[in-house]
């Protein structure tokens, strides 16, 4: 298991489809790097969007959730 209780395949998953879906609409090839392209989108890889998500929950909670974090 892996942030939040996601599974470390299905982030894997995910993060394909946002890769696939940034290369789309910027029309880029699978050989350029995906990171700059997430950049220009402001889009965050997905392992950064699952931490949040489970930040913002722990934080929502009373911060109890978050103090195992750091």
């Amino acid at each position: 298991m892996l942030f939040g209780g996601f599974p470390a395949k299905s982030l894997q998953r995910l993060q394909l489809i946002q890769n696939s879906a940034a290369r789309v609409l910027t029309r880029t090839k699978k050989s350029d790097h995906i990171t700059p392209i997430l950049a220009q989108l402001h889009w965050l890889p997905v392992n950064y969007t699952a931490r949040q998500a489970v930040f913002v929950t722990g934080a929502a909670s009373g911060g109890e959730d978050c103090k195992a974090l750091i």
